[in-house]
Parts: structure tokens; C-alpha cells; sequence
């Protein structure tokens, strides 16, 4: 596994499928997860490599960041709960990357 940046619990949910995780993401969990968006933004705004922005059950996310962070052709993944977001909200995350709802 590589030697990526986690913001949150520093325990990786096994449900991460270990493909993922590589010296290039970046993992926000739960409330931490702004603080992921905005380490990745701002990485890579000063050029620095960034392929993976791994959000697992995030809370509040400012959609122009992830339209920010889409146009430097970074992958998104959001991990949701099922009960926890609406499909509205789900299809609304899904112009910015992969939703899987679990």
C-alpha cells in the first residue's frame, strides 16, 4: 500500500478497495473531509501530483472546490452511506466522480 495522506481516523475502512490507495490520493473521512478537499486543491494548484481524492462518508462539500479539483483531472470517489444521503444528493455528486453508496 502507498504512502498516501489521510485526513480523519488514521484507520482505513476495509471496504477501501486497496487499488485506490496509492502515494497519490488523498483520503478525507467523515467531518476531516473539507480538510482533504482543500490539501488537495491547493496541492494542486502548486503543481503537485495528486490522482485520487478518496472522500469516505463526508459531511459538508463545496461543489467549486470538486469543480476545481475535476478540471486538474483528479479522480473523485465518494463512499456514502445509504440511509445517509438522498438519491438526489447522490446524483448531484455524481457529476464530480464515483458514488458508491454502501
Amino acid at each position: 500500500m502507498g504512502n498516501f495522506k489521510v485526513f480523519g481516523e488514521c484507520e482505513i475502512p476495509s471496504f477501501i478497495p486497496k487499488s485506490l490507495l496509492c502515494d497519490f490520493s488523498v483520503v478525507g473521512m467523515q467531518q476531516d473531509s473539507k480538510y482533504a478537499i482543500n490539501y488537495t486543491l491547493s496541492s494542486l494548484k502548486q503543481h503537485k501530483r495528486i490522482q485520487r481524492l478518496i472522500l469516505i462518508f463526508p459531511h459538508s462539500l463545496p461543489t467549486s472546490c470538486l469543480t476545481e479539483i475535476q478540471k486538474f483531472h483528479c479522480k473523485i470517489y465518494f463512499f456514502l452511506q445509504k440511509d445517509s444521503k438522498s438519491f438526489c444528493d447522490c446524483k448531484s455528486l455524481s457529476q464530480f466522480g464515483l458514488v458508491i453508496a454502501l
